[in-house]
C-alpha cells in the first residue's frame, strides 16, 4: 500500500477514541491468551497423557507449539501497536513480526495436511499405514513442513521483491512488494501450492475416510465385529474434531484472502 495510505490509516488509529482503544486492545490480549493457554493445555495434556501419545499428535502438538509461539513472540507487539496507535520496535523487529506470523498460517495449513493425510492411511489403508508410519518418518515430516512453510514466508524478502513494513490497517507488519506484477505473481505462487493444493488434499482425504467409515459399519452384523466398530466411531470423532479445525482454518484464510487486498 502507498505510503499516503498508511498514513491515513496511522491517523485513524491514533484518532480512535479511549473507549475504542481498550475494546480493541482488550479484545487483542484477550484473545491472545486464550490462544496461548489452549495451546498450552493441548501440549500438557499430551505430556501427562501416555495414550495421547500417538503418532498424528505429533503434528497437533507440533501445531500447537507454533500457535503458543505465535501468541508470545508476535501478538503482543501488535497490541501494543494498538493501545499506542504507532509502531515503537525497530525495522527487524517489524521484519520477524511479519515472516513469523506469514510463517506459522502457512506452517498450519500445511500441518494439518499432513494430519489429513495421516488419517487417511490410519483408515482407508491400515495396513500401508502401519509400514509406513513410524515416530521417526513423521518427525522427519514435521521438519520438512517446517522448511516447506519457511521457504514460502521468506521467499519474498530472500529474493528482496518485497519488505515488511508495518500496516496500520492490519496491525501488524505485512509484505509491500516493489510491483503490482511482483505481488499478483508471488501470492498466486501461494494460493495454489500452499491454499488451493493443501485443501485439495484435506478435501479428498477426509471424504474417503467418511467413505470408508460408512462402508465398514454397513458391514457390522456379528459381536466380533464391534470392536471394529468401535474403533471406527473413535475415528468418526477424531476426524470430526480436525475437519472443525480445518474448517475454522478455511474461514481465516478466506478472511485473509479479501483482506490481504484491503
Amino acid at each position: 500500500m502507498a505510503t499516503d495510505g498508511q498514513e491515513i490509516l496511522s491517523n485513524e488509529l491514533q484518532g480512535r477514541t479511549d473507549g475504542l482503544v481498550v475494546l480493541e486492545s482488550g479484545l487483542m490480549m484477550f484473545i491472545n491468551l486464550l490462544a496461548f493457554t489452549g495451546n498450552m493445555m493441548v501440549c500438557w495434556a499430551v505430556y501427562r497423557n501416555q495414550r495421547l501419545r500417538t503418532i498424528p499428535n505429533i503434528y497437533v502438538v507440533t501445531l500447537a507449539i507454533s500457535d503458543a509461539l505465535m501468541a508470545v513472540l508476535c501478538m503482543p507487539m501488535s497490541v501494543v501497536l494498538l493501545i499506542t496507535g504507532q509502531w515503537p520496535f525497530s525495522g527487524a523487529v517489524c521484519h520477524f513480526q511479519g515472516f513469523f506470523c506469514f510463517f506459522c498460517a502457512l506452517y498450519s495449513l500445511l500441518l494439518m495436511t499432513a494430519t489429513a493425510v495421516n488419517r487417511y492411511f490410519r483408515v482407508v489403508k491400515p495396513n500401508l499405514y502401519r509400514q509406513r508410519f513410524k515416530v521417526k518418518s513423521t518427525c522427519l515430516s514435521v521438519v520438512f513442513i517446517t522448511l516447506l512453510a519457511a521457504f514460502g514466508a521468506g521467499l519474498s524478502s530472500m529474493t528482496q521483491w518485497a519488505t515488511f513494513i508495518v500496516h496500520y490497517g492490519k496491525v501488524i507488519c505485512f509484505m509491500d512488494f516493489k510491483s503490482p506484477q511482483l505481488d499478483m505473481g508471488y501470492m498466486a505462487y501461494l494460493d495454489v501450492f500452499y491454499i488451493t493444493l493443501p485443501i485439495g488434499i484435506i478435501s479428498f482425504a477426509y471424504y474417503k475416510i467418511f467413505k470408508t467409515i460408512k462402508q465398514h459399519n454397513q458391514e457390522m452384523n456379528n459381536t466380533r465385529q464391534a470392536a471394529t466398530l468401535r474403533l471406527n466411531v473413535e475415528e468418526i470423532k477424531i476426524t470430526k474434531s480436525t475437519i472443525c479445525s480445518c474448517a475454522g482454518l478455511y474461514s481465516l484464510l478466506g478472511a485473509y484472502s479479501y483482506y490481504r487486498h484491503s
